[in-house]
């Protein structure tokens, strides 16, 4: 048996049979008969691909979940709203509920990556939500909050949620 090593750097768009999506770092790919040609006009031996996926600089990939952070104001945060969010199979809508609290995460059930051999099954999209507080207010902004600390105020503690 010989085994002959090459280091062969390419960028790879596609690959046929290959489906992007269920691949991950580390795979290996192994393709029968596409290797080096055997001794003596024997047969090609086989290809080994040892895959490196490139990062994607919004969405964050952890194992088969993808992982995005998304910002909504305050306001939005509190009477709720929907926003566009990307995931693997492009832009999506995603609501989020009024009273969400700074950090949460939201979970879009089967929107993450393919699992490798289970074609009907795939991981999900965790999307953190980062509420922005504004830093300066308008004075009638600043008037109206105020208002609705009174108001707060004037409620029981336990009453408020």
């Amino acid at each position: 048996m010989a085994w002959g090593v090459w280091a062969v750097w390419a960028w790879v768009e596609e690959a046929p049979g290959v489906e992007p999506q269920r691949v991950r770092t580390k795979c290996t790919l192994w393709v029968r008969g596409e290797g080096n040609a055997g001794r003596r006009g024997g047969a090609p031996g086989d290809l080994f691909v040892l895959i490196d996926v490139l990062p994607d600089p919004v969405l964050k990939r952890d194992d088969t979940n993808i992982l995005y952070s998304c910002k909504v104001s305050y306001i939005d945060a509190i009477l709720g709203t929907t926003t566009k969010v990307p995931t693997v199979d492009g832009v999506v809508d995603l609501k989020i509920p009024a009273g969400t609290q700074p950090g949460t995460t939201l979970v879009m059930a089967k929107k993450g990556v393919p699992i490798l051999n289970r074609s009907n099954m795939r991981g999900d999209q965790l999307v953190k939500v980062q509420v922005e507080i504004p830093k300066r207010l308008s004075g009638d902004e600043r008037k109206l909050i105020e208002e609705l600390a009174d108001l707060s105020k004037a409620k029981p503690l336990n009453s408020r949620r």
